[in-house]
């Protein structure tokens, strides 16, 4: 604040113009009163987005023989796959744009054609079952799945753009309509987790319920789904 300290000051000099503490009367010397020089500070800049792969496998190459889909040799039954990702175990303080799904493939034949969905779940990832009717969609999309043997098996990536706010679980549901004359088996590995998948297979579950390979017998099936996208740090 501008300080008067003499009346002589205010009559002859007209010292300072509001709002600027000078020392000088003439408008030549504009350091402040207090000797430190006049600085203009710069807007702050908000840091870049930081890219971010969420993954619970610690491998992502896909095995052979390593899938748990409800089918028969001719055709696959409904099937949907998921993972449960929570946003602060990767450090994600703010909302996470998501650009693209993968997921792995071990066989498929008739290119059949998955959708993928994105959400957030509201309960519990317990480690042996989740609650689909906690899930609250956000976006899909839909994939063409060429096909695949389990010598040639692969990661596919999908765009998918949506937002996923902060402070929430991210949920990746792979889901696969019943398709007579096609199969599909998803990708998977017996690498370590840091959290278990999930499935859901009307036709082989039959008490409606969405389940973890190890609940269903298959304990060495880490199925591969992936989630990129940018947050700010």
């Amino acid at each position: 604040m501008l300080r008067v300290t003499s009346l002589a000051c205010l009559l002859l000099l007209g010292c300072a113009s509001a709002g600027k503490a000078t020392t000088g009367d003439d408008g030549g010397d504009d350091t402040p009163v207090d000797g430190s020089p006049l600085v203009d500070t710069p807007p702050p800049i908000d840091a870049a987005p930081a890219m971010v792969t969420l993954s619970q496998t610690s491998q992502t190459t896909i095995g052979p023989s390593s899938s748990v889909t409800c089918g028969n040799s001719t055709t696959t039954s409904e099937n949907s796959w998921y993972r449960v990702f929570k946003l602060s175990d990767s450090g994600i303080t703010s909302d996470l744009t998501l650009s693209t799904i993968s997921f792995g493939v071990q066989e498929a034949v008739g290119t059949p054609t998955v959708d993928i969905k994105v959400g957030t779940y509201a309960g519990v990832a317990s480690t042996t079952s989740i609650d689909p009717s906690m899930i609250t969609p956000i976006a899909t999309a839909t994939a063409t799945v060429a096909d695949a043997t389990a010598t040639t098996t692969r990661l596919d990536t999908v765009p998918l753009a949506a937002t996923i706010p902060a402070g929430s679980q991210l949920v990746v549901e792979i889901h696969l309509a019943s398709q007579t004359n096609k199969i599909f088996y998803i990708g998977g590995n017996a690498s370590a987790e840091t959290h278990v998948s999930y499935l859901r297979a009307p036709a082989c579950i039959t008490d409606g319920t969405v389940k973890t390979p190890a609940a269903l017998g298959f304990a060495t099936s880490a199925i591969v789904i992936i989630a990129t996208g940018t947050h700010q740090p």
